[in-house]
């Protein structure tokens, strides 16, 4: 396997700015697998996982590893209620939120959530679902020239 330019916490740490850069406070980072970044916005603790790593199929679709690995995350936030991981913090309520980085991602991820919600096999669906696309190059080079950001 080829070696990845960007490490997992690359990602958590950009998904960390932009999060604080809409008025999420960060509390702390994840313990293990079942999540990675703890916020509080508002009254409510937001519990932040980010899946980063994707294989896609020849005509861009994502594999069916792929698939099973974003269906399995997005379970396990929608059955885990965390609130014995979590300190005693004066909150109203947990939000849950996944965030993908990838945009053909992100929709498959959105469509099999949908046919899930409407085959009845999710009842209650309290995972925000959040795409952030990591700037791979950063596109900063016409910023200058004529004020493109």
């Amino acid at each position: 396997m080829a070696k990845r330019l960007f490490s997992h916490m690359d990602f958590v740490e950009y998904v960390k700015e932009v999060l604080q850069s809409d008025d999420y406070e960060f509390v702390g980072y994840g313990k293990g697998d079942k999540y990675d970044l703890r916020f509080l916005h508002g009254k409510k603790l937001s519990i932040v996982k980010v899946l980063e790593y994707y294989n896609l199929k020849p005509n861009g679709l994502i594999d069916n590893q792929t698939r099973d690995k974003l269906v399995r995350n997005f379970m396990d936030l929608l059955t885990n209620n965390f609130k014995s991981d979590l300190p005693d913090l004066k909150i109203e309520a947990i939000e849950k939120i996944l965030v993908l980085t990838n945009k053909q991602a992100f929709n498959e991820l959105s469509e099999i959530i949908a046919d899930y919600e409407k085959s009845g096999k999710i009842l209650d669906n309290d995972v925000k679902l959040m795409l952030i696309p990591y700037p791979i190059i950063p596109n900063n080079f016409a910023k200058k020239e004529c004020g493109n950001i």
